[in-house]
């Protein structure tokens, strides 16, 4: 059919996740297809998130997730070394109360895992009492805007990769070797293989070729941007107190991620497609496809009263931690993740002949997760 574009990949998807595998597919001799909902790539949970780059202390509960990421973290900063953020020392803590570890099961859990800790002086950041331990750890933080501009260099100019922005998939035809795919402007692609790399989107290109969904929870989460004085600005904490209560530079914007496990997520759904309330009032948010939340109207209004009370908790007013701005996402994780907050990276094959893969991961640092499996 002349009116049909022809290619090897199609990907579904510009986080950049997708944008990393369209990378590999073309390196590997294929015509690729980017296919996104928004004007650009990485706008929605690859930019809007708490840009950490993962170390693995973060979860103590699952030491298999905290050696992946512990892993690909030197391998991660060192390539994109120019998209990450050297410049702070980030803290971790555990808290006096609340938490699910000690702080002797901290330092056993980072020696086993194999990622640096050195215990300092607590009451150098903390309110006096609050906090049991303090360590000195190797994490950082990533720049989107740096990193989405390294991303466009790798693929500008590379004759076998097109885009198709914005624009959703309208329908989907499965032929003996290929996928058939209609975009809502009417234009068609055939592709022998798709990598579905739509992250909160993932169910719903499922639903499109008549495949079973995954089992997925979904968050509706704020990130609170905020400004900090002089004695923090090169530094990030993180506290294990149950509700991971974290303050830490957002790239190299000037400010600082604020986020807690008890307050950044506004909403859940355990629905086999995102289903939240404030759908109902936005007719571009729906069960075929879901708005960026972070231009949506109809978004919850603020946490920053109370983050910023849990934040006095711990740190006092000792640090002029001041609201900026507030961002909104949407955040996907397996639902099994619940039981041990493990977080490993999904990557699902559908099908073999035509090829349907998805890949779902929350941590930066783990695209070479996709490598093998592409």
């Amino acid at each position: 059919m002349s009116d049909v574009e022809t290619y090897d990949r199609l990907v579904i998807g510009a986080g950049f996740f997708g944008l990393h595998g369209a990378h590999l597919f073309a390196g590997k001799g294929m015509r690729v297809a980017i296919v996104d909902a928004e004007e650009g790539p990485m706008l929605r949970a690859s930019q809007i998130n708490q840009a950490r780059v993962h170390n693995g202390y973060h979860y103590p509960r699952s030491v298999t997730t905290a050696k992946s990421s512990a892993e690909y973290y030197d391998r991660f900063t060192t390539e994109f070394s120019s998209c990450i953020n050297h410049e702070f020392t980030q803290v971790y803590a555990v808290a006096g109360q609340q938490s699910l570890i000690s702080a002797r099961g901290f330092l056993r859990f980072c020696g086993w895992t194999g990622i640096p800790a050195e215990e300092i002086d607590p009451d150098e950041y903390f309110e006096p009492g609050s906090i049991l331990a303090a360590y000195r750890t190797a994490e950082y933080s990533f720049d989107a805007p740096r990193l989405r501009h390294e991303m466009c260099r790798r693929l500008s100019g590379d004759p076998d990769i097109d885009w198709y922005a914005p624009i959703r998939l309208a329908s989907v035809q499965w032929e003996s070797d290929a996928f058939l795919v209609q975009l809502t402007d009417g234009r068609r692609l055939r592709a022998r293989g798709v990598l579905n790399a739509t992250y909160a989107g993932i169910n719903q290109i499922l639903r499109l070729f008549g495949v079973e969904p995954l089992p997925l929870k979904y968050e509706l989460c704020e990130v609170i941007l905020v400004s900090v004085a002089d004695t923090l600005k090169e530094t990030g904490l993180t506290l294990m107190d149950g509700p991971y209560f974290s303050c830490m530079p957002w790239g190299y914007s000037g400010y600082h991620s604020l986020t807690a496990v008890s307050y950044t997520p506004h909403l859940s759904s355990h629905d086999d497609m995102p289903h939240f309330a404030c759908q109902a009032r936005n007719p571009n948010c729906d069960d075929s496809a879901l708005d960026n939340c972070a231009f949506c109207s109809e978004r919850p209004g603020t946490a920053w009263p109370f983050m910023r009370g849990l934040a006095r908790r711990y740190v006092g007013d000792r640090h002029d931690i001041a609201y900026a701005q507030s961002l909104y996402s949407m955040k996907t994780v397996l639902a099994r993740a619940e039981i041990d907050d493990a977080r490993p990276t999904m990557v699902e094959q559908h099908s073999e002949e035509p090829w349907l893969t998805s890949i779902l991961s929350g941590k930066i640092g783990t695209i070479y997760d996709l490598d093998e499996a592409l």
